[in-house]
């Protein structure tokens, strides 16, 4: 269908929106030319970018008193390996718990 519509095929383009660039390159700007944008057109446009704004909390604390501060993006891997140790705990206890039925039956069935 696409093929049909815009003479585009699907599997020379990745994903969706490279689809979709490729199309409207193809229909709405012209061979061999780099469109730029300028004037107040431009200057709004580029008014909306703010790339790379971060904003740093320095705590001051008063005199004589001490702050502790934690990097809780670093804790992040921490968290996660702690969550999945409880998880293969849990999973350990589940087999063993299942051996154990098993062989109860069994000392039942052998007496």
């Amino acid at each position: 269908m696409v093929f049909n519509l815009f003479n585009k095929n699907i599997h020379h383009y990745p994903t969706l929106p490279s689809l979709a660039f490729g199309i409207f390159r193809s229909n709405f700007i012209p061979e061999n030319t780099i469109p730029q944008l300028s004037g107040k057109i431009a200057q709004d446009i580029r008014q909306g970018y703010t790339g790379g704004a971060v904003d740093v909390y320095i705590p001051k604390p008063p005199n004589g008193v001490k702050i502790k501060g934690y990097d809780v993006n670093s804790l992040y891997p921490k968290q996660m390996f702690d969550r999945l140790m409880l998880l293969v705990i849990l999973l350990i206890l589940k087999e063993i718990s299942k051996i154990l039925i098993l062989m109860h039956l069994v000392s039942f069935s052998v007496i």
